[in-house]
């Protein structure tokens, strides 16, 4: 469902691209995904997220607008901009 809405998913959980079923499946439904990697294994608050996500918003807009689908980028608390998976 959320292939045809040509929905993204911004997530921290890295798994989903390191665990093969579940990477096929966002392959298979042509999503597009963003994966925001915590400083540490706790991972983000929910403000930290939020805070996150508002300063990389742009970026995310643009390259969901630009990129074919499906694809997937990741993006390090540190790093300023994400970069494309394999």
């Amino acid at each position: 469902m959320a292939g045809n809405e040509n929905a993204v998913v911004i997530t921290q959980d890295l798994r989903i691209q390191t665990t093969r079923h579940q990477r096929d499946l966002y392959n298979q439904f042509g999503l597009g995904v963003f994966f925001i990697s915590a400083p540490s294994k706790k991972g983000f608050s929910f403000w930290e997220m939020v805070l996150q996500l508002i300063k990389r918003w742009p970026e995310i807009k643009k390259l969901t607008s630009t990129s074919e689908r499906p694809f997937a980028y990741r993006c390090s608390s540190k790093q300023n901009h994400f970069n494309l998976l394999d």
